[in-house]
């Protein structure tokens, strides 16, 4: 019974470092652009405090949020805040 608990917190720890990386990896390059250049996101300078305090106080990187934040909502720039599964605000999060 452990081992099979313990393979499924392995598989879901797997899947979330892997969505993880998508994400950002989607945050930071755009489809049109050519192989070989990166694209710098433009992170609105307002928000940057706010990611660094939380990496500070939850040890999540701030670029993670960075990014997180840009694929949900484009930085909180989308009309609707309220997903259709129910997730909702700036970082698209449950309540």
């Amino acid at each position: 019974m452990k081992k099979r608990k313990l393979k499924k917190s392995v598989k879901r720890k797997l899947f979330f470092l892997l969505f993880i990386i998508a994400m950002v990896y989607v945050a930071f390059h755009q489809g049109n652009a050519p192989k070989d250049t990166v694209i710098e996101p433009s992170i609105p300078k307002e928000y940057v405090p706010i990611y660094k305090a939380a990496e500070k106080e939850y040890g999540v990187p701030w670029q993670l949020l960075a990014a997180h934040h840009r694929v949900e909502t484009k930085f909180s720039t989308m009309e609707s805040m309220i997903s259709p599964a129910g997730a909702e605000g700036p970082m698209q999060v449950r309540p």
